[in-house]
């Protein structure tokens, strides 16, 4: 079992800003855009709601990781991405959102159901990405080296 680590508001508050701050430099000196940010449900869409504030009121997309028939991730998206025009998806630079990058597998498999959409671009962030993920996001505020399960401040229990 692993031991378990948890994460206060304020340390939560102090990584986003951080989060933030990489994501808004990075698109700046690329003179690009973020047209809408997905949150990876469950510990993505807290993170996910705070960005699209912190980055100019742009919209939020869900993304719900589900286990296929063979094993593998695929995802549900929420109607606001299935709405969108093939055209209106080929033009969007998008952010995938999610509290942590641990194994990666769940980040890969939804950035992989977003290309497959054909956005123009996919940039990833987490709060925390940990050594052994095989996931490693665009930008992220803290590299946790401990093998410790991260329990967020909206968790319940732990």
């Amino acid at each position: 079992m692993r031991p378990k680590r948890h994460m206060s508001w304020e340390e939560y508050g102090r990584l986003e800003a951080v989060l933030v701050d990489n994501v808004k430099k990075a698109i700046a000196e690329k003179h690009e855009k973020i047209a809408m940010v997905f949150g990876i449900f469950r510990g993505g869409i807290i993170l996910a709601r705070s960005m699209v504030s912190r980055l100019g009121e742009i919209p939020l997309g869900i993304l719900h990781p589900k286990q296929t028939a063979i094993g593998k991730l695929a995802c549900m998206a929420d109607d606001d991405m299935n709405k969108l025009s093939e055209a209106k998806k080929k033009s969007m630079m998008v952010l995938l959102v999610d509290d942590i990058s641990d194994t990666g597998m769940t980040f890969g498999a939804m950035k992989q159901c977003l290309c497959a959409h054909r956005f123009s671009k996919v940039y990833t962030a987490a709060l925390v990405v940990k050594p052994k993920s095989a996931f490693i996001p665009d930008f992220y505020a803290q590299e946790d080296p401990t093998d410790a399960w991260i329990v967020f401040p909206w968790e319940i229990g732990g």
